[in-house]
């Protein structure tokens, strides 16, 4: 459905010079126009209804349609225009003759020998005659369309035809795309400064002009919609026209009132604009929005190995057309289109070569990055590297998705195992911080890295952490006495160790034998205190993060929650230092809303930030009594992550696990009422093999534990 189309839009001034000079030549004054404009900008339209007038005033209309795939028949436009005229009636016809012989004869635009050869110019001659005599039994308007595309050939001949034609009764009109670089120059520059050749250019709408546009929908528009469409098209009538039926398309189908909608009918505009342009526009657009940025001339030029000069002219058509502003798209829907039209090959190819051009240039890791993920795979020896550059700077302002993508892309542009190893650990890292079951998954091909040599040092120490959360405590061990058995003990290792070691004293305090070796090894430099008990162990874990002293675990963690932001290295101390202060009863009737470390303003977090504070919360909540906020606490943390992506935490609650352990007896007193819901000491090994598929987060509530009578709400609640 197009309601707006064959509209004419300040085109009036155009169409007037056009009827007078049609006028002139019925009155056997010949002339010839040459009506510029960029792909869309109403040249057709002006042409079609020029040919109703000329019809009116009963002349003969004569068209022929230039077409790029033609430009290799010689003669095919004139060939057009002998049949429109009726020359090829008759089967004896001597134009077809002419025709025939010429189209078989060579023809060579850049042969000055043949310039001079009598043969080509006397057939030539002979065609114009048979237009001339046609034009003396009645007027014609004899108009080609794209005539920038038509032969050389034909080209010639509709030269010599503008320098005979000032006493004819024919107006001849030439529509064409400004050309930068004509494939025909001498041939194309002849046509536009033909003595008997009237320019007429048409510009682009402006916004009263668009304002035209949007009077023909059956609803009014919004006063600032015409401001719109002009910012998003330039002015380019077809594509305004376009955006206008897709709003029309819009109502038609229900919607109420008029407003700016871009669907299929602009799209294929913007394809159409750019497919009827000069050559380089089309690759020069590709790369644009493949790039997704301004990008420079010479950086074009090298992309697509063409000439610097070429990318500018391709440039100037391109806002010609209206789809650049300031060296970008006026709308990123534009981008959007012409990336539709690529082929997912196609788009690859050029991230490919934008990563190394961008790489060459020395463009910040995050640009690279983003080429290196879209185009699926790039075997260079930098760039994992930059990936994995790339993903620390994403992670460091927050955009967890951005990390994981450029580090998921890091693990197939690995160049070796080793490298490969590392890639899957950071992105196990970080997948864990937005939902741990599916940083799971990848453990089993951790645990096999480190066995087999490829993890070392801070990767393999955050493999031994991610399989405890999960409750994989044999596997975890396995790693945590291969990594102290084959790296020195330099003291920035040593510590990052003692976390992991410290973790399992407090998880899991029955399995603390097995990493003697490791533990009395850091002991004795005075890095760890000597094997202990679970809650020396959190209060080791809380001083790690408050950076103070071995001390008490009440007094750490009050430094801890205090004076910490949360991020996704201090948090799990963090949260030890919480239960500590909970468990201590430093949680009271004020609550938690003197701990700036649980307010949602402090700072960025991730969602299993999020997720294990709000469970934390719903854990201080029930120990106060306050039934109504641990469920919505509880309910929160189950919503940022599935109960699956708890792992040990949330497997008190599985029949395979055996809790609450027979003993010891737990290290905190458990208040009444409901089973204390942060997991206590647990003695019971779990692999990589083994899964645990129910339970749920680190609180109970309600629906977990059963209403609570008041008889059992904690003192001081």
């Amino acid at each position: 459905m197009n309601h707006s189309t064959g509209a004419l839009v300040e085109r009036d001034e155009h169409l007037n010079v056009l009827k007078d000079l049609l006028s002139a030549s019925v009155r056997g004054q010949g002339r010839a126009v040459m009506l510029t404009g960029a792909s869309g900008s109403g040249k057709t339209v002006l042409l079609n209804r020029l040919a109703q007038l000329a019809w009116e005033a009963g002349a003969k209309v004569v068209t022929a349609v230039a077409s790029h795939a033609e430009q290799s028949l010689p003669l095919g436009v004139i060939g057009q225009l002998a049949h429109s005229a009726g020359l090829l009636a008759e089967s004896d016809s001597p134009v077809a003759g002419l025709l025939e012989e010429a189209m078989s004869a060579r023809w060579d635009s850049t042969d000055t020998e043949q310039a001079r050869d009598a043969t080509p110019a006397r057939k030539l001659h002979a065609l114009c005659m048979a237009l001339l005599s046609r034009a003396a039994d009645q007027p014609l308007l004899l108009y080609v369309d794209d005539v920038h595309h038509a032969d050389p050939s034909s080209l010639q001949c509709l030269s010599y035809l503008m320098r005979r034609i000032h006493t004819a009764r024919i107006l001849v009109v030439l529509a064409a795309i400004p050309q930068l670089a004509p494939v025909h120059p001498m041939q194309y520059a002849e046509l536009l400064h033909s003595s008997s050749s009237v320019p007429l250019s048409l510009r682009p709408l402006t916004r009263q002009g668009i304002g035209q546009v949007l009077a023909q929908l059956p609803q009014p528009a919004d006063r600032g919609l015409a401001a719109q469409y002009h910012a998003i098209t330039g002015g380019n009538p077809r594509l305004a026209t376009a955006l206008a039926d897709d709003s029309l398309r819009r109502i038609d189908h229900g919607a109420e009132g008029a407003r700016t909608v871009v669907g299929e009918k602009f799209i294929e505009a913007v394809r159409t604009c750019l497919y009827r342009s000069e050559p380089p526009a089309l690759p020069v657009a590709r790369a644009l929005a493949v790039a997704g940025q301004p990008t420079e001339p010479p950086v074009l030029a090298r992309l697509l190995n063409i000439n610097e000069e070429m990318v500018r002219c391709a440039l100037l058509t391109l806002r010609r057309v209206g789809l650049l502003a300031d060296g970008t798209f006026r709308d990123p829907r534009i981008r959007t289109a012409v990336l539709a039209g690529m082929l997912p090959d196609e788009r690859m190819d050029l991230h490919r070569r934008l990563a190394s051009a961008s790489h060459a240039a020395g463009e910040p890791a995050i640009v690279v990055a983003r080429h290196l993920v879209d185009a699926d795979r790039v075997d260079e020896a930098w760039a994992a590297p930059t990936l994995h550059e790339a993903a620390d700077q994403a992670l460091a302002e927050g955009r967890i998705e951005d990390a994981i993508s450029f580090l998921d892309s890091a693990c197939t542009a690995s160049v070796d195992d080793r490298q490969r190893a590392e890639a899957t650990s950071a992105l196990t890292r970080i997948e864990w911080q937005t939902n741990p079951a599916d940083a799971a998954r990848r453990l089993p091909e951790l645990v096999a890295a480190v066995r087999a040599g490829l993890l070392v040092r801070r990767h393999a120490v955050a493999s031994a952490a991610h399989l405890l959360w999960h409750g994989l405590i044999d596997d975890a061990v396995d790693v945590i006495l291969m990594i102290s058995a084959a790296e020195q003990m330099e003291p920035e290792f040593a510590a990052s160790l003692s976390v992991p070691l410290l973790l399992l004293a407090y998880l899991f305090p029955g399995h603390l034998d097995r990493v003697r070796g490791p533990w009395e090894s850091l002991a004795a430099r005075g890095l760890m205190p000597p094997p202990c008990r679970p809650l020396q162990a959190a209060a080791e874990l809380t001083a790690l993060a408050a950076r103070s002293p071995h001390g008490d675990a009440v007094a750490a963690a009050e430094q801890v929650v205090h004076n910490t932001r949360v991020d996704h290295e201090a948090l799990g101390p963090i949260a030890i230092a919480l239960l500590a202060t909970i468990f201590a009863d430093r949680i009271g009737a004020t609550g938690t809303s003197h701990y700036p470390v649980l307010h949602r303003a402090a700072g960025r977090r991730t969602p299993t930030t999020h997720a294990l504070v709000s469970a934390i919360l719903a854990e201080g909540n029930l120990r106060r009594g306050d039934l109504a906020a641990t469920e919505e606490h509880a309910r929160r943390a189950l919503d940022l992550i599935p109960a699956k992506g708890w792992g040990w935490p949330s497997a008190r609650r599985c029949p395979t696990w055996s809790w609450p352990p027979p003993s010891p007896a737990p290290t905190t007193r458990p208040r009444s009422g409901c089973p204390s819901p942060f997991p206590r000491p647990c003695s019971t090994p779990r692999s990589a093999s083994s899964t645990c598929t129910r339970g749920a987060p680190i609180t109970c509530g309600p629906t977990a534990c059963g209403p609570r009578s008041s008889t059992s709400r904690p003192a001081g609640g």
